[in-house]
């Protein structure tokens, strides 16, 4: 079942474990040799903004099993990436369907999550722009070309499932179905989300 984490915009009280992939200063050297590889037209109708064929990057999303279901107080969102409103007799009946209990990953396992996510791109030629792995969600901003959103999303979430699964010596997945994608055209809105994943994601590390 898939399920939407909420966005905050004020950083907590204590700064973010998260993986920012830069030298002195990762997100910017990233972005700058991302940029670097887009191509910049022209819109004839306003001056000085451009059009981009691709996403600059992905900003996806998924969540642990049991942890944000339909119906979600929260809000969620669908199969189709739709965000729907809450829906209390929805989420009674998604949490009786539910076939074991939610997940909860500890700090051993958010590292673990977040140094998979980082060996997998670095294996698959992506870019890596940010990632957090909280309690029950995981944020990715990435840049991968000539490739689906959808695509990273599944090939990562499998990747982070085989590490866990093979230090626990279990093959019980602990991800929800599905997932969040979101194309990032602009380079405002890339720097926004990696802004957002590596600096705001407001919990200790050891919470």
């Amino acid at each position: 079942m898939t399920g939407r984490p909420s966005h905050p915009v004020s950083p907590g009280n204590t700064p973010p474990h998260s993986l920012c992939l830069t030298a002195a200063h990762p997100r910017r050297a990233n972005l700058q040799k991302l940029y670097a590889c887009t191509i910049f037209t022209p819109m004839p109708h306003e001056p000085g903004s451009v059009i981009r064929n691709n996403p600059l990057a992905f900003f996806l999303t998924w969540t642990t099993y049991g942890s944000w279901l339909p119906g979600d107080a929260r809000g969620w969102t669908d199969h189709r990436g739709t965000i729907r409103d809450p829906n209390p007799r929805l989420r009674r009946i998604a949490t009786g369907s539910l076939k074991r209990e939610s997940v909860v990953l500890g700090p051993t396992d958010r590292d673990q999550v977040e140094q998979a996510i980082r060996e997998h791109c670095r294996f698959r030629g992506w870019h890596l722009l940010a990632a957090s792995c909280r309690s029950t969600h995981v944020h990715v901003v990435v840049a991968a070309e000539n490739r689906r959103p959808e695509e990273v999303l599944r090939s990562l979430k499998a990747w982070c499932s085989r590490q866990l699964a093979a230090r626990a010596m279990c093959s019980t997945s602990r991800w929800s179905r599905g997932g969040s994608v979101r194309r990032l055209y602009e380079s405002r809105d890339v720097e926004a989300v990696v802004v957002y994943v590596a600096e705001l994601q407001d919990r200790p590390r050891d919470g």
